[in-house]
């Protein structure tokens, strides 16, 4: 006899959890073999072909019907009297005490309920769907029930389209998601709040999901409005499953604050596609979960947002709890469901109570990892290459490739031509065309845009960058998006951590062995005759070829017959070759790419530029048959066209600062001296620095070079040869870049925060106190230790956070702070370094002995300068050995760069700048959109005094006031209408500034024009100081001479999006880009500039505008997280 498995509930529709349970069991049942139809009295009408009206049901005692219980049944209950077998499936009524009494929800949920309590025995068997409802069931007195969670087909899932323009919507920001329907025990209302505590306009939340309570809803648009959340809070209601898709994959986290879940299923659906969970341990959550995602004991909204602060800023902690949620799908594999229902359809048909245990099957282990490579690849251009190269060797390792056309702007279609001239790179593409999320995505492209990565894991390599400050925009994304960036080379490693990027770093190189076996085919131009030296690259200016053609000119190659520079490049907007080499006297002979100096055809010295495209065989023939390669780089990823040269034993001669010097070393290369300086690139960085190659060294090395016999040249390329092929093969480069991923899954998670203790002065009236206070506060790290110097007539109280344990003098030895750094715990220890606050052979012993314990020290210098009093000279050179213990040493300008350098002090070297307090007052002037500023409140904006001027800082001799003030003499004989404002505090206990106040108060009492000068000595407010100077129309800094690297009242000036002018001194040099500069340091020529402001408002103008972008990117709140960054990422480490 046939038996049939039918279905009821009351209403069916789409996209709804229990809906899609009976279209789950049904196929299942037919699966198992059974006739299996579904029932419903409220069938939405796209259904109405796949379910059947209640009312047509043919009861038959042979029959199993089973009843889905999740609102209340209509009455009277229909199938109480039935002949058929009744089995229950439970998904759990929401308790009415959530809803407001009297509502219609609040109504059926307490009338489900009610009923629920009257059936014990009414059914043969039952079902719950989760152990929550299980138990629920027996505490109501039901017996034989059985958990078996017929929720999820994740086969249907599969089927899904997904919304890309959903996704490519809302890819650059990250995303909460909580799906469910928009009600009281779902508790959005919690996930608004921590949203709010949060603070970060960059993290939206979106939930999704039908309203079924309007007065809920209203509350929660309120609670958005109120919070100012209208940009970053989304709810779409109720979407169609494309949508909804699209919400998944769109999302970053998946968050659950919910009060009530009978099973949850949203969190199984994002776990299905890598979603990792976190959610609020109510109900059923737990078991739903299994082990898996992150569990919230409560739902406190500041803990919350910390938590996901945390979770944002770890994306290896996201990756981590989206792998272990796999394992908890395996509970709901379709197979091991069916066997369970079998089981239990089985105890129905035989009337016995068999316990149903279902096993959960090990997730499934991929024996090939899959890869989607995202980039340019289908040209010759670097870029191209290394990306098409690095996925061949990946793909030889014996992963399963597929390759992505995108760049920084977006996605295109790679070149047909080419594609179809390597048929490896064609089935590649081909593979990627699906865009099926792969185990690893793997993506390298400039701008370099890491949002919508298509991959589990997320990773840029390799790497490559040339400057030593990199876009804060780029490192938020990259601290937020990657799980891994292979650098192309140490200094590139260093230079991210260096501005902040957390994410695990590894230098893996790039391969050079893609020329190796490449025949050369004949170039499309004669060869020069004679001593050839090669120069490849794009030309811009960090290349170094207008310091080539200085040098190849004033170059003498002694008897050599002819010398020829070729220049390889190609045309882009940064390419101005052809100008230099007008400008350097170099004539272009006419049809021929040849330049002859001044041009004499005759020069035995000629320059040929090749713009046109080679081919691969075409540049190997170029390497085999030129004498010496010359790169006077001012900065360098990596030099790929350097170490191609080695390939082929050539000869290289560069710079020895840069990525290529992991390579070129004083045994494989010539390396040019150089000095550090500000960079001037089309990136327009602030702060940003490059090197200057020395021109005469360049000169002498090419001289040099091109006489040396052939032995001792041969030397050094043999070794740059083994060197390249042993280190730089592809395949090398590729193993390196798979075992750090291996690792990965080794890294603690989540991280540990490092403990910091802050060695300086504290509440004190001292610069450097004020500068570690603005930090402090402003630090994205864990626990700060402020380790200060025992110190009388303290500014204010301390704090807790505060230990003081050592003495700012010549006698302490330190031990008492090691012994407070040692107790703590402390893992990384910044220093506050002034020649006066320590005795130098204490402090190294400090550095020697924290290294010793594997502590990270971060010495800041602020400044570098030999102190020369007339006993005891002072100079960090008498402890350079213990200043390669530190882990950083951080210097505010060049000049600082330079002066370390000469000590040998380079790879642990960073400038770091002083900060700003970015206030609403300032911003209000300059037109950008205010930070928070505790210290000032916003005011009224001051009124600008068009003719007046001030000055600002500690009242001493070097400072140039009495300069200014008989600058302002001068002044005023031409504009007599100018006013001079003197706000310059006494220096504490220092009797130079007692003696300068009263010789600049008899100069303003002799003046002739004293009452027009006003002299404040007072240590005033900063929002007193902030409101005075805004007044000012120009505001100067008269300082004659100093040690010191930075000026921290400059900042104050600047803060008021006034324009400053300064004298022309290296402790201005790191405001330079925004301030004018004085002709000299005398009255004479301060005068001179301050009237050029005045009768010149156009460079005012200028400079307020330059002001702007200068304070966001000083900020102290920026400075303070790059740095909280920098420490956090110094204590990741691959192992």
């Amino acid at each position: 006899m046939t038996i049939a498995i039918h279905q009821y509930t009351p209403a069916i529709t789409k996209a709804d959890g229990v809906s899609n349970s009976l279209f789950f069991i049904k196929r299942m049942l037919t699966n198992l073999g059974y006739e299996s139809e579904i029932y419903a009295d409220n069938i939405n009408p796209e259904l109405k072909d796949l379910v059947r009206p209640r009312d047509t049901y043919q009861e038959n005692g042979n029959n199993i019907l089973l009843i889905h219980h999740a609102v209340a049944q209509p009455e009277p209950v229909w199938f109480t009297n039935l002949p058929d077998r009744l089995a229950m499936v439970y998904h759990n009524i929401t308790p009415a005490h959530y809803f407001e009494t009297g509502t219609a929800h609040s109504n059926v949920t307490k009338k489900g309920r009610e009923q629920l309590s009257g059936w014990q025995g009414l059914f043969a068997g039952i079902i719950a769907d989760s152990e929550y409802n299980a138990q629920e069931l027996n505490g109501l007195g039901y017996e034989n029930v059985h958990v078996i969670p017929l929720l999820i087909d994740f086969e249907n899932i599969k089927k899904n389209t997904v919304s890309r323009e959903i996704i490519n919507r809302h890819e650059t920001t990250f995303n909460l998601l909580f799906v469910g329907r928009i009600c009281e025990n779902k508790c959005q209302h919690d996930l608004i709040h921590a949203l709010a505590r949060l603070g970060n306009k960059n993290v939206h939340l979106f939930c999704v999901g039908g309203n079924t309570s309007p007065p809920y809803l209203k509350y929660i648009k309120k609670l958005v409005a109120g919070y100012g959340l209208q940009e970053q809070v989304h709810l779409p209601g109720k979407v169609s499953d494309q949508d909804l898709w699209g919400y998944y994959h769109a999302a970053d986290l998946f968050v659950s604050l919910s009060d009530h879940e009978g099973f949850g299923i949203p969190l199984i659906e994002a776990s299905s596609i890598g979603l990792p969970v976190v959610a609020y341990d109510s109900s059923n959550i737990r078991h739903t979960l299994a082990g898996s995602g992150l569990i919230l004991s409560h739902k406190n909204s500041t803990d919350v947002a910390s938590v996901l602060q945390r979770l944002m800023t770890q994306p290896l902690w996201r990756h981590r709890l989206a792998k272990g949620e796999q394992a908890n799908l395996s509970r709901f594999d379709f197979e091991n469901l069916k066997t369970g229902l079998n089981a239990f359809i089985n105890s129905l048909l035989s009337g016995t109570r068999n316990t149903i245990d279902l096993h959960h099957p090990a997730a499934d282990k991929k024996s090939t990892l899959k890869i989607s490579f995202e980039g340019p690849f289908d040209s010759n251009y670097s870029l191209a290459l290394v990306n098409r190269e690095l996925a061949l060797a990946l793909q030889d390792q014996g992963f399963i490739l597929e390759l992505h056309s995108t760049e920084g702007g977006g996605d295109f279609s790679p070149d047909e031509k080419f594609l179809n001239y390597f048929p490896r790179i064609k089935k590649m593409w081909n593979r990627g065309v699906r865009q099926e999320k792969a185990d690893l995505a793997i993506r390298n492209l400039f701008p370099p845009r890491v949002s919508g990565m298509n991959g589990a894991l997320k990773i840029l390599a390799p790497y490559a960058w040339e400057e030593s400050v990199f876009p804060g925009q780029w490192i938020d994304a990259f601290n937020i998006q990657l799980h891994l960036v292979g650098a192309v080379s140490g200094y590139v490693a260093r230079t991210l951590k260096n501005n902040g990027i957390t994410v695990p770093t590894i230098t893996m190189g790039n391969g050079v062995d893609h020329l190796k076996e490449v025949a050369p085919e004949p170039l499309p131009f004669r060869f020069p005759p004679g001593y050839t030296l090669l120069h490849i690259s794009s030309c811009f200016p960090r290349k170094g070829a207008d310091l080539l053609l200085k040098a190849f000119t004033a170059a003498d190659f002694g008897a050599r017959p002819e010398v020829t520079l070729i220049i390889k490049t190609f045309p882009n907007p940064h390419n101005s070759i052809l100008s230099q080499l007008d400008k350097a006297g170099w004539v272009k002979e006419q049809q021929s790419q040849l330049f002859f100096y001044n041009g004499t055809m005759n020069s035995k010295k000629k320059i040929l530029l090749v713009e046109d495209e080679l081919s691969p065989g075409q540049l190997v023939s170029l390497y085999r048959h030129s004498d010496l390669l010359v790169a006077p780089s001012r900065g360098e990823g990596f030099g790929l066209p350097m170490a191609e040269a080695m390939v082929f034993g050539l000869p290289v001669l560069t710079t020895g600062f840069g990525g290529q010097t992991d390579f070129c070393s004083h045994e494989t290369a010539w390396l040019t001296d150089y000095k550090f300086s500000r960079a001037r690139t089309h990136m327009a960085l602030p702060d940003s620095v490059w090197v200057e190659p020395d021109l005469g060294d360049l000169t002498r090395q090419m001289e040099h070079i091109s006489r040396l016999p052939a032995e001792k040249i041969n030397r050094k390329t043999r070794a740059a040869k083994e060197n390249i092929l042993k280190n730089y093969a592809w395949r090398q480069v590729s193993k390196r870049l798979t075992q750090a991923i291996e690792t990965l899954d080794h890294q603690n998670c989540p991280a540990t925060e490092p403990r910091i203790g802050w060695v300086t002065t504290w509440n004190t009236r001292c610069g450097i106190a004020s500068y570690s206070k603005y930090l402090v506060r402003c630090l994205s790290v864990g626990k700060v230790t402020v380790l200060a110097n025992n110190a009388l007539n303290l500014t204010e109280q301390d704090g807790p956070e505060v230990i003081r344990c050592w003495e700012a003098d010549e006698k302490d030895s330190l031990q008492q702070l090691v012994h407070r750094i040692v107790a703590a715990g402390i893992t990384d220890i910044v220093i506050q370094f002034n020649f006066s606050f320590f005795n130098l052979n204490a402090l190294s012993g400090f550095l020697d002995t924290m290294k010793g314990y594997q502590k990270r020290c971060y010495l800041f210098l602020h400044s570098t300068a030999d102190v020369l009093p007339p006993h005891a000279p002072k100079s960090l050179s008498q402890i350079r050995s213990s200043l390669f213990n530190t882990h950083r040493l951080i210097v505010h300008s060049v000049h600082d760069l330079n002066h370390l350098k000469s000590m040998g002090c380079v790879e642990n070297v960073m400038r770091f700048p002083h900060g700003v307090d970015v206030s609403p007052h300032s911003l209000a002037r300059t037109g950008g959109t205010s930070f928070p500023a505790p210290d000032h409140p916003p005011t009224h904006q001051p009124h600008v005094d068009e003719k007046l001027i001030a000055a600002y800082g500690f009242l001493l001799p070097h400072k140039g006031i009495r300069e200014l003030i008989c600058a302002f003499e001068l002044l005023k004989k031409k504009t007599p209408d100018l006013k001079l404002l003197l706000l310059n505090a006494l220096y504490p206990a220092a009797p130079a500034s007692k003696e300068e106040q009263r010789l600049c108060l008899q100069q303003i009492k002799e003046s002739p024009y004293g009452n027009d000068i006003t002299m404040d000595n007072g240590y005033l407010e900063e929002k007193e100081i902030f409101n005075r100077l805004s007044r000012a129309n120009i505001i100067v800094y008269p300082c004659q001479t100093t040690q010191e690297s930075s000026s921290a009242s400059v900042r104050a000036g600047l803060a008021t999006g006034r324009p400053i002018a300064v004298t022309p001194l290296d402790i201005f040099e790191d405001v330079s880009d925004v301030v004018y500069t004085l002709p000299g340091t005398t009255p004479e020529h301060m005068a001179q500039g301050i009237e050029t402001m005045i009768n010149n408002r156009e460079i005012s103008s200028r400079l307020m505008s330059k002001q702007k972008q200068w304070l966001f990117s000083h900020d102290w709140q920026v400075l303070g997280r790059q740095l909280g960054n920098i420490i956090k990422g110094c204590a990741v480490s691959l192992h």
